[in-house]
């Protein structure tokens, strides 16, 4: 069924029900989905994954994001979901229960999900906080049984697609950025140092810099990233899932000063690590220099020159 949408606001029959027992036609319901395309658009998502998660076709998103007056949503093709990745069907579940004010760890119950991630994914997918004393408590079965604002987009067969097009597809996809610069370095660093833990740390650069650029960050592309820049953490704390975005600066300050870190540059590498004048060590080299063995001759030269020198 095609929808005809509206941009009159349309009045509420039950004040004290939820947005989805009020939506119970069609004009109602428009209203609510141009809430949610909105945004997902201010957001950064493309048509692509409007047009899954919201039951349009892409040709329909771009209509009503101009009738909005909203940026157009670039259409690069959605990534593949990974074994833990969010399916569309989690997705649609995960909107339809949070309009439906279902209470947090109801919603994380219903679809395996820690509530750290659902914030996350409330703050990706646009949608608007909460008021805390109007969630309600769910259980599984009324969680499943909780309707859709929309009917989903019958599934493509993509197996039954001739290669050839495929093929085209996947050429005609742009390259990927450039996953770490200074200051995606720097970024993830100061979250490491307020705290949060990698898998949270992950969430939160997708977050801000994979919705541009298309480059999606996992939980062991931190604890990489974060090992080449020698970053540490203060044991004697556990690590979290989720820090209020105006405590991660300052607890992040706190900790380099506690520790005297430093961002330097390694003239060997001439990559960027961090320096801890309390832990000592090197100050011009990083550990990647010293250790492997592809800088073995540039280690010896400088044995060399330091020996010189000193003679």
């Amino acid at each position: 069924m095609t929808i005809q949408f509206s941009t009159q606001s349309y009045p509420t029959s039950a004040a004290n029900l939820g947005p989805l027992e009020n939506a119970v036609n069609a004009p109602q319901t428009a209203v609510l989905l141009d809430q949610l395309l909105r945004g997902m658009a201010q957001r950064g998502l493309g048509s692509a994954a409007i047009s899954e998660f919201l039951g349009m076709t892409p040709e329909a998103v771009d209509e009503r994001a101009a009738a909005l007056d909203l940026p157009r949503p670039h259409d690069r093709p959605m990534r593949k979901s990974g074994p833990r990745g969010w399916s569309i069907a989690d997705v649609q579940r995960f909107i339809a229960l949070w309009l439906d004010n279902a209470a947090t760890k109801s919603i994380a119950a219903s679809i395996a999900r820690s509530t750290g991630s659902l914030y996350y994914k409330r703050k990706w997918l646009g949608l608007e906080s909460r008021t805390r004393s109007e969630l309600r408590q769910r259980s599984l079965e009324e969680c499943a049984a909780t309707p859709l604002l929309w009917t989903p987009l019958p599934a493509v067969d993509t197996i039954a697609a001739p290669t050839e097009e495929r093929a085209v597809g996947l050429q005609e996809r742009p390259k990927r950025e450039e996953r770490w610069n200074s200051d995606r370095s720097k970024r993830c660093s100061s979250l490491a140092f307020a705290g949060l833990s990698n898998g949270a740390i992950a969430a939160r650069m997708t977050l801000e810099f994979g919705l541009e650029s298309g480059v999606a960050f996992t939980a062991k592309a931190i604890a990489d990233q974060l090992c080449r820049l020698q970053v540490f953490r203060d044991r004697s704390t556990r690590s979290v899932e989720f820090i209020a975005d105006d405590e991660i600066e300052p607890r992040a300050e706190a900790f380099i000063a506690v520790w005297g870190m430093q961002w330097r540059k390694c003239d060997g590498t001439t990559r960027n690590f961090w320096y801890s004048r309390a832990r000592g060590g090197p100050r011009n080299t990083c550990r990647a220099f010293q250790m492997r063995q592809k800088y073995a001759g540039q280690r010896q030269d400088r044995e060399c020159t330091a020996r010189f020198g000193g003679a």
